[in-house]
């Protein structure tokens, strides 16, 4: 499957995130205690991750499906994946934990095994995953890699993956702001560098902040040019590059007949990506036919946000593909898109991956 890279970029709003004096946490006498217990994960500890965001499961509608990680009280972990059904590769990673100082944790990883419906393995090792700052906010728990045990600096790391948290959870609704613009690249420090050499900037006066890889193969990049900063996106590999650049909001938006295929604010699943992720774990039917790979399905979102004119695009198997379109037919009412304040029939596509 041909894949695509996209780069979002845009002047970030100066706010308290990016204080020269970052003010720093409370000191923390007992991490252990503060990470003890069960808890969600955006990713399996391993050998290459710089930062994890962990909080409590919701189990609100039974157990809530995805990566977990268990602290137990004499200093081991486990990290681990569940799924709702059995044809799917279930890896757990597994080690000690040691706190050294206020604020910090030591991960040593010594176990990694696969089970389930892929190549089965168990490694044994004994890696140094290097000191990690523990910071608390009112939701989670974010561990990032330490820049030498430097307070000052891993709590501006920890700000400049917070906001770009922020925006990515946000980019649905940041697309009313950005326009889709082609760059031929392919890679991100190449494609950053075309794009500031249209505003006569060198390659030196670029500074990567901060990037975060997301678990679906996307990156989250804080870039700084000239004192500002700017987002940027990329995702699904390095074969075609873009970047969004700050929307005309007067220019004409593509449209087949009386249904766009592109605005500024698309139509998307309430409540954002994270919601809908969740909605699929809980609702979609695997078929037990070991097939992996991608379905991509076409869809009409009209103008009351209900889903029409289902279609696929690009299939993988005939019950991979029907289980898709019935899947798609039932999803619930998405937010219609919307173009100079009233709410339009956009076309829409999304993959929906097999493993």
């Amino acid at each position: 499957m041909k894949k695509s890279i996209l780069l979002l970029l845009g002047v970030i709003i100066s706010c308290c995130l990016f204080s020269n004096n970052p003010k720093i946490e409370n000191a923390t006498t007992n991490v252990s205690a503060k990470l003890a217990g069960d808890w969600k994960i955006d990713k399996l500890i391993n050998n290459a991750r710089t930062e994890y965001t962990i909080h409590k499961p919701d189990t609100t509608y039974g157990w809530d499906y995805g990566n977990h990680i268990t602290f137990n009280a004499d200093g081991t972990f486990q990290s681990y994946y569940t799924a709702p059904c059995g044809n799917d590769c279930f890896p757990t990673t597994s080690g000690n934990y040691n706190q050294e100082g206020k604020n910090y944790i030591r991960f040593t990883l010594k176990r990694i095994t696969v089970d389930g419906d892929c190549p089965n393995s168990d490694t044994q090792m004994n890696k140094n995953l290097g000191l990690f700052y523990v910071h608390r906010d009112s939701t989670n728990i974010i561990l990032i890699r330490s820049n030498a045990g430097i307070p000052q600096k891993d709590i501006q790391k920890i700000n400049y993956l917070k906001s770009l948290q922020l925006f990515r959870n946000d980019l649905d609704y940041s697309h009313s702001r950005y326009r889709w613009q082609r760059v031929e690249s392919k890679e991100i420090s190449e494609a950053i560098s075309k794009y500031f050499e249209k505003t006569s900037a060198t390659k030196s006066d670029i500074k990567v902040l901060y990037s975060l890889k997301n678990v679906r193969e996307e990156s989250y990049i804080l870039v700084e040019k000239a004192g500002k900063q700017y987002y940027c996106q990329s995702y699904n590999g390095y074969k075609n590059m873009g970047i969004y650049v700050p929307a005309d909001m007067n220019e004409k938006f593509e449209k087949v007949g009386e249904i766009y295929t592109w605005i500024p604010r698309m139509p998307h699943f309430p409540g954002g990506d994270s919601i809908l992720m969740k909605y699929i774990s809980k609702n979609f039917y695997y078929p037990q036919n070991n097939i992996k790979g991608e379905v991509l399905v076409g869809f009409v979102v009209n103008e009351e946000g209900k889903i029409k004119n289902v279609k696929v695009v690009k299939g993988l198997d005939p019950e991979c593909d029907a289980e898709t379109v019935r899947f798609i037919k039932r999803m619930p009412k998405w937010i219609p898109g919307v173009l100079n304040g009233e709410a339009v029939s956009v076309y829409y596509e999304f993959p929906i991956p097999f493993r």
